[in-house]
């Protein structure tokens, strides 16, 4: 369905996966910087 509505081809997504599992650091990045990106976005209303 992402493939269909987004216009994207996902690989092999057990093995992207998986190297999400393993990696060392942070393993959601991306949504980390978005959640800041948000709640930083919020905040300026206030």
């Amino acid at each position: 369905m992402f493939q269909i509505l987004f216009g994207i081809t996902l690989n092999d997504i057990h093995h992207t996966f998986h190297r999400m599992k393993t990696k060392s650091g942070s393993r959601t990045a991306f949504l980390d910087e978005l959640k800041v990106s948000l709640e930083e976005y919020m905040d300026k209303d206030l």
